[in-house]
């Protein structure tokens, strides 16, 4: 092979890597798969579920998929299907918060809803549990919540009262070394050993990981859900999801 004949083989393959290279630089090609949509509501937590009106949301896993949350708080949002996603919702008045991770299986999912945490009421959680929130962990809460809220809309579900189920207890998969309760007037509280009306539950600084939630009833029984802990994340898996009466 003549000197010139290999120059030209590499000044070829220089062009191929160059081009190899300056693709995997754009990221992963668009989303073309089947799609199935998540129907649900953005509402404040702590102001008898007030609508939070154009609240961003979107996919974790999937950034190019994103809705607005309407005048009344509802929102449709497209979502691979068959595969894990994990919503969130981003505005400016509220902590950026994710929900559960997601495995959708042809059908759509309605009442996802975001029940949306100021940084105000954030922080005076975190005084409460006496915990300094670790940027290197995430904080997950949920609620143990009733059937019975399961198919209302934003207004039904206001106007329902409190949607826990009392005398739960709840485990994380793997375990993790803090968990605690809250009180029937919606304040977490270190010396309960189950759930109260209210349902909810907190885990404070859980180390990154993929964790399934659970609960446990002596009359009743409840969806596990998973969790996506990355540092930094606040999860909240709220009803008629999360910890939800089969």
């Amino acid at each position: 092979m003549s000197v010139s004949s290999r120059i030209c083989r590499l000044a070829l393959l220089s062009i191929v890597l160059i081009s190899c290279s300056a693709d995997d630089t754009n990221g992963p090609a668009p989303y073309t798969g089947p799609t199935v949509k998540l129907h649900g509501y953005a509402f404040e937590f702590g102001s008898n579920g007030k609508p939070v009106v154009d609240a961003k949301v979107r996919l974790a896993e999937f950034p190019s998929f994103v809705a607005t949350s309407g005048q009344d708080g509802s929102y449709v949002l497209s979502v691979p299907d068959g595969l894990a996603s994990t919503p969130y919702v981003d505005h400016p008045g509220f902590k950026l918060m994710h929900l559960q991770t997601f495995t959708t299986a042809g059908e759509d999912l309605t009442n996802v809803n975001f029940q949306m945490v100021s940084p105000i009421i954030y922080d005076i959680f975190t005084a409460i549990l006496e915990v300094d929130a670790d940027p290197e962990k995430c904080q997950i809460s949920s609620t143990v919540n009733t059937k019975e809220i399961r198919d209302l809309d934003l207004e039904g579900f206001r106007a329902y009262g409190a949607h826990g189920v009392a005398g739960a207890t709840v485990s994380a998969e793997p375990a993790t070394a803090d968990m605690v309760y809250f009180n029937e007037n919606v304040v977490p509280n270190r010396t309960l050993t189950e759930t109260s009306d209210d349902g909810g539950v907190v885990w404070p600084n859980v180390t990154p990981g993929i964790y399934v939630m659970s609960a446990t009833h002596p009359d009743t029984s409840f969806a596990s859900f998973t969790a996506t802990c990355v540092a930094g994340r606040f999860i909240n898996a709220g009803p008629p999801w999360g910890l939800r009466e089969l």
